[in-house]
């Protein structure tokens, strides 16, 4: 084989080489690129769940608030934890959300109904 013979081999293997790396290249960007817009979506979505959870819980909190009151232990129980855990929260400490009694279900729906089966 010639020298010039040899050369275009080289030329053409290397020309093929390089169209391989491109392609590989142009998929691993639109891989990422799909990858990074699937997060993007996935993060904005969460955002907005988050942000609903928060008007939740600012609306059970208020709610649990107005009962105070009402002769309820429970609630009083869970209001001082959720300040303790709050307080917490603040000093980066790390704490554990408050456990809430799962019983305080059937609570809420006696007063709600005007029945009272707490004492006073």
């Amino acid at each position: 084989m010639t020298p010039d013979e040899k050369r275009s081999v080289y030329l053409d293997r290397n020309k093929a080489a390089a169209l391989k790396c491109r392609q590989r290249k142009k998929r691993w960007l639109e891989d990422t690129q799909y990858k990074a817009d699937t997060l993007q979506k996935l993060t904005s979505e969460l955002r907005v769940q988050l942000s609903r959870l928060k008007e939740e819980q600012r609306n059970l909190i208020n709610y649990l608030t107005l009962h105070r009151n009402c002769g309820s232990e429970k609630i009083g129980q869970v209001l001082d934890g959720m300040v303790q855990w709050e307080r917490e929260l603040l000093t980066l400490q790390g704490p554990e959300p408050p456990q809430f009694p799962m019983h305080l279900e059937g609570e809420f729906d006696s007063a709600e109904s005007g029945g009272e089966s707490g004492e006073e």
